[in-house]
């Protein structure tokens, strides 16, 4: 029926994955919303994580030639929402507190691509020195007060 046990894995974890969403059927819907955005936040940290696996095992490189084009095909996504997620991976080395806030539910993707994108030419050193005020920000403000907040 598998093809090999992480087949199986994968079927083990969609199946867990319905359970859990299932339950949210219960909740008002703004509870169930809440949940589920949560639930949104916590799977793109995982993904990114994942991602900035493969960039540095370089696990595309036996059949693609890029990250990018790996991830599209893997995803059956377009080339730039590939291109968001790689741009994205590896952020967590240089924003940690902001990775936890992703992971936990407290911050958004968004607020993520904001900030990555607002610190793109600032060195790593300098980026962990705001990391702290970015992810108290992020976590009280929405994506579009942030970029305000980054942009002066």
């Amino acid at each position: 029926m598998f093809e090999d046990d992480a087949d199986a894995d994968v079927l083990g974890l969609a199946r867990a994955a319905q359970s859990v969403l299932a339950r949210t059927r219960a909740l008002d819907p703004a509870r169930r919303i809440q949940a589920l955005d949560a639930l949104q936040q916590m799977v793109a940290a995982e993904r990114l994580a994942a991602t900035a696996e493969a960039r540095r095992t370089e696990a595309f490189a036996e059949t693609h030639q890029s990250l990018k084009t790996w991830i599209a095909d893997l995803t059956h996504t377009d080339a730039s929402v590939a291109k968001t997620w790689t741009a994205l991976a590896g952020f967590e080395a240089r924003l940690p507190g902001l990775a936890s806030a992703l992971a936990s539910g407290a911050a958004s993707l968004e607020h993520v691509r904001v900030a990555v994108r607002a610190l793109r030419r600032v060195e790593d050193d300098d980026a962990r020195a705001v990391d702290p005020v970015i992810t108290e920000a992020a976590e009280t403000c929405t994506p579009s007060e942030l970029a305000q907040l980054l942009a002066h």
